[in-house]
């Protein structure tokens, strides 16, 4: 009987160790597929301060029938902006019946800046073309704005 017994133990480990195997690998192309990196959540920052102002722009517009003019002299300590996380850069453009509003920020770190825009028209963020990060004057800042 321990004969069969041995018979019946070895296959099982096989089938076992196979299968731990197989569950790692598993494990390891879904971490591989479903993690961020730090240029995604740069790019999710983005959109997510984007879709915050649009969000504030439309309440203030809804109220006061005109749009927020936001900048560093007027709002800055009360949005925050100097707080932004990473090395995002902001600014929004406001006309009677619009508004603009732009991040750019390096989310690679590869000296290209990422530009992304939206407006009143559109809640969601749009990508604009990247601009070569020049040494700038202002440390922090880049040589081009955004258009």
């Amino acid at each position: 009987m321990n004969e069969k017994q041995n018979e019946h133990t070895l296959p099982l480990r096989q089938i076992c160790f196979i299968g731990t195997l197989v569950a790692l690998v598993t494990i390891l192309l879904g971490f591989k597929f479903t993690a961020r990196t730090h240029a995604d959540k740069e790019r999710e920052r983005a959109r997510i301060l984007l879709q915050s102002v649009y969000r504030l722009e439309r309440a203030y517009h809804w109220d006061h029938g005109t749009y927020l003019p936001i900048d560093r002299e007027r709002n800055s300590d009360l949005l925050k902006l100097d707080d932004l996380p990473g090395g995002l850069r902001f600014r929004v453009e406001t006309e009677p019946s619009n508004f603009i509003a732009y991040v750019e920020a390096d989310p690679t770190g590869n000296g290209i800046t990422e530009v992304w825009r939206i407006d009143a028209r559109s809640s969601r963020p749009v990508p604009l073309s990247s601009l070569p990060t020049a040494p700038a004057a202002d440390p922090g800042r880049t040589s081009r704005t955004p258009p």
